[in-house]
């Protein structure tokens, strides 16, 4: 359960980035001239295609796929990489665009893209074992309880229902609770 729970939270991670992305327009565009990406239509279209490649990857990582975790993971040690030539290039404390508009380019953001990377890398390493109705319920409860979000506890059957469709989808168990 660890895996799915693990696979889940570095999924949402991918999917915000593509949202603050979006969220973030014509600023999270700007922020790529941090990297020489200068022509508004280049910019567009990476921008574009890094949150398409977020949210694919985000679900596909969420999911458990260990396709979409190693592209991920690939893409993150991308973005390490840029980082790090920027920040070599001398462009620390440039906007960064990784999380929208706005961060900046420096070593904790170089950090955090190669920790993401690795936490992608190692997450298809871990055993798999799909949570049964109990396990989503538990999941769901984690969720919701954490970070003041209890009164979403309602939802919390929701993410049970949701686990139960994903496995019978996946073709795994389904598990009635007793």
């Amino acid at each position: 359960m660890v895996s799915v729970v693990v696979c889940l939270v570095l999924g949402l991670v991918l999917i915000a980035a593509a949202g603050l992305k979006l969220a973030g327009g014509a600023r999270a565009r700007a922020a790529l001239a941090s990297y020489g990406i200068r022509d508004p239509r280049a910019a567009y279209v990476v921008w574009a295609g890094l949150i398409g490649a977020e949210l694919v990857l985000g679900v596909g990582v969420a999911v458990g796929s260990t396709l979409a975790a190693t592209a991920a993971a690939l893409l993150m040690a991308g973005a390490t990489a840029a980082q790090v030539g920027a920040i070599l290039s001398g462009r620390t404390g440039a906007p960064c665009g990784c999380f929208g508009a706005k961060g900046t380019i420096g070593r904790a953001s170089a950090g955090r893209a190669a920790a993401l990377a690795a936490a992608l890398a190692l997450a298809p390493l871990l055993p798999r074992e799909e949570p049964t109705t109990e396990g989503w319920l538990a999941i769901g409860l984690a969720v919701f309880t954490s970070e003041g979000y209890g009164p979403c506890c309602a939802l919390a059957p929701v993410v049970a229902g949701f686990g139960r469709l994903l496995q019978a989808a996946c073709g795994g168990t389904q598990t009635e609770a007793p």
